[in-house]
């Protein structure tokens, strides 16, 4: 029995284009969010509360450097030459902060930006896993489908809806997702309709059946 055979009446079918980087970092996202606590930021966001923090820790050991009277030495000599410099008093407690701070702000970045560089690689290697494709939907499941390649996916495997700025997701066994663009989902007769046809659908989702009396 084919694929599409076993997905019994087809009730929806959609062409989708292939995904953009910036719509594979929002998948990324869709799929991490039940891994984000709620107070989590995000971004840039993150970023600027890291540095923020660090900046407060280093306001707030300076002042405590300054009523307990820390003091500090900085030495440094040439061997050939014999010369010499000496550094001391709060001065050098204020820039050593300052470069330990430096120093963990440089590092978060450093790490966004290959966390970003790794993202990217991910995206261009995918292939046509992110390329345009044909998507149905029937009774019994969905039929992704693009030129070399069909993969089933049964209702049961799809946990939840993520609505994001330009995309919907249909996340799939908590690890990939398929995706609906936003320009897809406006050209649909009835969007109202089609949403509660996918939540219908969708385990988690879908309203509980009456009971028999």
């Amino acid at each position: 029995m084919g694929a599409v055979a076993e997905l019994g009446r087809i009730e929806q079918e959609l062409l989708v284009p292939a995904l953009d980087i910036g719509g594979y970092l929002a998948l990324q996202r869709a799929l991490l969010q039940p891994l984000r606590r709620p107070f989590f930021p995000r971004g840039l966001a993150m970023l600027a509360v890291w540095i923020g923090g660090c900046a407060l820790l280093g306001l707030g050991l300076g002042w405590l450097s300054v009523q307990q009277g820390w003091m500090g030495e900085l030495w440094l000599a040439r061997g050939d030459s014999g010369r010499e410099w000496r550094l001391g008093g709060s001065t050098v407690v204020f820039a050593g902060l300052g470069l330990w701070l430096l120093g963990l702000a440089m590092g978060m970045l450093l790490c966004l930006r290959q966390q970003m560089r790794l993202l990217r690689w991910l995206h261009r290697e995918a292939g046509e896993m992110l390329g345009a494709h044909n998507l149905m939907m029937g009774e019994h499941g969905m039929l992704w489908r693009n030129a070399s390649r069909s993969v089933l996916l049964p209702w049961g495997r799809v946990n939840r809806l993520v609505a994001t700025p330009g995309q919907l997701f249909i996340v799939v066994d908590q690890a990939s997702a398929l995706w609906l663009p936003e320009p897809v989902l406006a050209a649909l007769p009835d969007r109202a309709a089609f949403m509660a046809y996918l939540e219908s659908r969708i385990p988690r989702l879908a309203p509980p059946k009456p009971a028999r009396a």
